[in-house]
């Protein structure tokens, strides 16, 4: 073990150094520690005064070899940086990304024990802070760790209080999610880590590319299975026509609230996704025949796919830009399409004339699918510009799971009003 170990202080010191004052190391000087060398080396000689005149204290004489650890670490070239209320741990020292510093963790703040530094853990987890005033009140951090961390300028990239404004929220698919300059997408990282990369524009769109395969994969299977047996048909239809919405909504809730449950909630929602879809091909096949169904469903992906392509390339060569007014303006169509469409299902059950004018075949029905493939389209972009959010401020890598989602839900929504589009004008053209 002492060989391997030695191994590391010569060939890995970075490691061994946050191994070492990670796990051995038990008193902590943060200001000096985060000071450099020069500080280290007047508290190293400082002690040592002490120690000579019989004045020192045992926490001293603690500290004085974790001092010596430290300063043989800056002479090769390593540093401490200081504590950060959005990246430092519990107790671990995390290694920066160039591999040339340590992040101080909480408890090495004097005072600041494991419990409190916990909540700090787990509140930010749930989602980023938002301001100076968000830490007090959703950590357990008394008057006076806070204030040690403001001096340390723990706190520096927070602002003091909350300013909630209206664009900081939009719907995405009929589902609520926090975004803009407070949430998901502020720069920080959330998730508890040791030298973890962070995301990454293609990360995002290669677990985009593979949701959305196993979509189709599994949208196709349902069809094959449905064609082959009457009776898998059937099971098919009950799953993916009742319990899948249901499931792929309950998902859709659990993943907007808890982000980083999306690296194991993700798979599962694109399955049940592609097993409604599925549902729905099998229903239009019994209805209009194998090869009209097939041509349907081809060509509303074929202009879904074409779509997402369209905003993907305005988007990232900046012809087209999501500015707080545009999140806000869609913000209130889609509210507006949502309340219609909810008010017109729930009359269209105690008429059918109703329904048949807002629901059927009608111009009317035409032209609110058409409204609605318009704010599905628009919060693709949305998306492309949560998901540029979520990488330009550094997020965890578990990240790129919660934009690849968000993305595929509002492909799939567009893939939706799409296809109803062209069931309504096969529909008015058969007559």
């Amino acid at each position: 073990m002492a060989l391997r170990i030695g191994w590391f202080k010569v060939h890995r010191p970075i490691y061994y150094y946050a191994a070492y004052f990670s796990c051995r190391a038990s008193a902590f000087d943060v200001d000096v520690l985060a000071a450099g060398k020069n500080a280290i080396r007047n508290k190293i000689n400082e002690i040592n005064g002490k120690i000579a005149n019989k004045t020192a204290e045992n926490k001293e004489i603690e500290l004085l070899s974790e001092l010596q650890i430290a300063l043989e670490m800056y002479l090769r070239g390593y540093s401490f940086k200081q504590v950060d209320i959005n990246k430092s741990e519990v107790k671990t020292f995390v290694i920066s990304k160039d591999k040339k510093s340590l992040l101080l963790p909480f408890t090495a703040v004097s005072g600041l024990g494991e419990a409190a530094a916990v909540t700090v853990i787990e509140a930010r987890s749930a989602y980023p802070f938002t301001s100076k005033e968000d830490v007090q009140k959703r950590t357990k951090l008394n008057k006076t760790h806070f204030e040690k961390l403001r001096v340390l300028g723990s706190l520096d990239d927070l602002p003091d209080k909350d300013v909630v404004k209206e664009e900081n929220f939009e719907v995405i698919n009929g589902v609520l999610m926090r975004v803009g300059n407070n949430y998901v997408f502020k720069k920080a990282e959330t998730f508890s880590h040791l030298g973890t990369e962070s995301a990454t524009m293609k990360g995002v769109c290669l677990k985009t590319f593979f949701l959305l395969l196993i979509t189709i994969a599994t949208t196709v299977l349902s069809m094959v299975f449905g064609k082959v047996s009457h009776i898998a048909s059937g099971g098919i239809i009950l799953a993916g026509y009742i319990l899948s919405p249901i499931l792929t909504f309950v998902l859709s809730i659990t993943m907007s609230l808890t982000p980083k449950s999306a690296k194991f909630l993700a798979v599962p929602y694109a399955i049940f996704e592609g097993l409604s879809i599925g549902s729905i091909s099998i229903i239009l096949m019994y209805v209009l025949g194998g090869d009209k169904a097939g041509m349907l469903l081809g060509l509303a992906l074929f202009i879904t796919i074409s779509i997402f392509l369209v905003g993907a390339i305005l988007y990232s060569t900046g012809i087209v830009r999501v500015t707080t007014k545009f999140r806000r303006f869609m913000f209130i169509m889609l509210i507006g399409i949502a309340i219609t469409t909810s008010l017109i299902s729930i009359v269209s059950i105690f008429s059918s004339v109703f329904y048949m004018l807002f629901m059927g075949n009608s111009t009317l029905s035409i032209v609110i699918t058409i409204i609605s493939i318009i704010i599905a389209s628009a919060y693709t972009l949305i998306s492309f510009d949560s998901a540029n959010n979520i990488v330009n401020s550094s997020l965890d890598k578990e990240y790129e799971w919660y934009a690849s989602f968000g993305i595929i839900l509002n492909v799939i929504w567009l893939f939706y009003e799409i296809l109803r589009l062209l069931i309504i004008i096969l529909s008015r053209s058969r007559k």
